[in-house]
This record gives structure tokens, C-alpha cells and sequence, in this order.
């Protein structure tokens, strides 16, 4: 990680939210090369009562990114499919910008339903963080 990156995360750090998958998902990102400039867990700001972690971040190059993780250890359901939209709409109202970069993060394999419903929706996926 470069030296930006671990000055904000450090910041993170001491605000205590979301730690435990903050730095997983932050280093899965860098590996990638794409180093985020901020950071948030925006699950509380949404209100809402779904089982995943809701990040919104922003990359050196000022790109925005919503990243969802699912706590589920099954498939995904049509349900969650529209737990997904609304969960960005919400964030897009919230943060009052659009996001070009949508990512998923499972646990679980995903099938190739689910693969090809993500790329109607425009959104990535990672298997595991």
C-alpha cells in the first residue's frame, strides 16, 4: 500500500466502524491497484436493516465506489437483486453523486444466473475478500 493509503487508513482505524472487512476489502482493492483516498461504512447513514456492509470510497483518480459485502453463506435471490438497487439508489441520494464502479463481495460462489444478472446491472463481483 502506498503512503496515502496508510495515512487514511490509519484514520479509519481509530474510528472504529467496520474494521474487521475494511482492511480485507481496502488490500483486495490495492492489489488491484486501485487505492482508495476515502473510506466509509455508510450502513448506519442508510438506514436500513439488511444484512451486508454498505462502503462508499473514493479512489486517487476521483473515481466513486459502492461496495456491498453479503453476510449470506447461500445463493442470491431475486429479492437480493432488488436489495441492490435500492440500497444504491439510496446511497446515490445519500452522497448525492452516481456510482460508475458497483462491486459485490460474497463469500460464496456465485452461479452463472447470478453472474449474468450482475452484468445487466452493471455491477462487479468478487467471490472472496
Amino acid at each position: 500500500m502506498s503512503k496515502v493509503a496508510l495515512e487514511y487508513w490509519a484514520t479509519y482505524c481509530c474510528m472504529g466502524r467496520g474494521i474487521r472487512y475494511m482492511k480485507k476489502i481496502v488490500d483486495s482493492f490495492a492489489k488491484n491497484g486501485t487505492i482508495f483516498v476515502d473510506f466509509y461504512d455508510i450502513k448506519k447513514d442508510i438506514k436500513t436493516r439488511t444484512s451486508a456492509d454498505i462502503y462508499v470510497a473514493t479512489s486517487l483518480e476521483n473515481r466513486y465506489y459502492f461496495i456491498v459485502k453479503l453476510n449470506k453463506k447461500s445463493a442470491i435471490y431475486s429479492k437480493d437483486f432488488q436489495m441492490l438497487k435500492e440500497l444504491e439508489n439510496k446511497a446515490a441520494k445519500l452522497c448525492e453523486h452516481n456510482f460508475r464502479y458497483r462491486y459485490l463481495l460474497v463469500d460464496f460462489k456465485l452461479t452463472k444466473q447470478s453472474k449474468e444478472k450482475l452484468k445487466q446491472l452493471r455491477w462487479r463481483y468478487h467471490d472472496s475478500v
